[in-house]
């Protein structure tokens, strides 16, 4: 599949002088509503007091006081609606650090790599992409066949763009029904933005770190010169480093574009570059 990424050339001169892509750690991105998922739903008072007895209050006192530290553990179990009530108060707060926890948890062990769908960019949109990504017209543009990333990770999946968060739902808290909800919720905040990213037209692939290798606290996979098959540069972008680089045999497939504005659209141009 060929995808498409930008870069600021000093990126790109990593990519192409140490054949590695970086992983980002996803807590790291520039959304903050990135992979955390919304909470919704009403408490059934019925459900919850089940699972306060056989669940919550066998482990209120260590891990839960931990995920939930403003509950102090003495409760009345004769008044049921103000002891849910409490419940209830206490549960969002504990479920949102729960949330962040596990997602901390998640990114020591994966990492995201983000590409654009070149065949879905519109025309103009790349303008806005080159602007946010490609350090404003100063660097590249790179296309890669991800068939030729040879890794064993391939969760490789388009990122779907909704008005809607991806939510945890409590309204049923019995462990069976929450620990799937919970589990779906992580699974697609993964892959749900906001309707004003859609102009990227993201794909995403998912590392497992254990395949990286480590440099100053960043994560790279090993990238084959085939798998980079052409390198577009912004309208803006020195390149003559890169171009130089791109000399050595093997790049010797790859291909040059330079961006060109366009004489009265707002739009670019892309002219082939001799090497």
């Amino acid at each position: 599949m060929i995808l498409c990424k930008y870069l600021d050339s000093a990126a790109c001169l990593d990519i192409i002088k140490n054949q590695r892509l970086l992983a980002t750690d996803p807590t790291t991105f520039n959304d903050p509503f990135e992979i955390y998922p919304g909470i919704i739903g009403k408490l059934d008072e019925d459900k919850t007091l089940r699972y306060v007895r056989n669940d919550f209050l066998p482990r209120i006192s260590s891990a839960t006081k931990e995920a939930l530290p403003d509950f102090d553990g003495e409760i009345v179990l004769g008044d049921t609606g103000a002891f849910l009530e409490k419940v209830g108060q206490d549960l969002k707060p504990g479920l949102k650090e729960e949330i962040e926890k596990g997602l901390e948890r998640a990114s020591q062990s994966i990492g995201i790599i983000c590409f654009c769908d070149p065949n879905k960019i519109i025309e103009g949109d790349d303008i806005l992409l080159w602007s946010h990504y490609g350090d404003k017209h100063k660097g590249v543009r790179i296309f890669f066949e991800t068939d030729d990333i040879k890794i064993l990770s391939t969760n490789l999946f388009q990122v779907v763009y909704s008005f809607e968060r991806a939510c945890i739902d409590i309204a049923d808290l019995s462990a069976s029904a929450f620990n799937k909800n919970v589990e779906d919720a992580y699974r697609n905040t993964f892959k749900t933005k906001n309707k004003s990213w859609e102009y990227e037209n993201e794909v995403r692939w998912i590392i497992n770190l254990k395949e990286c290798s480590q440099e100053n606290g960043r994560s790279y996979i090993p990238l084959l010169p085939r798998a980079i098959r052409r390198i577009d540069f912004g309208c803006k972008c020195q390149s003559d480093e890169i171009v130089s680089i791109l000399d050595n045999n093997a790049y010797k497939h790859v291909k040059l574009y330079k961006a060109l504005v366009h004489e009265h659209k707002f739009s670019l141009n892309y002219g082939e570059v001799k090497k």
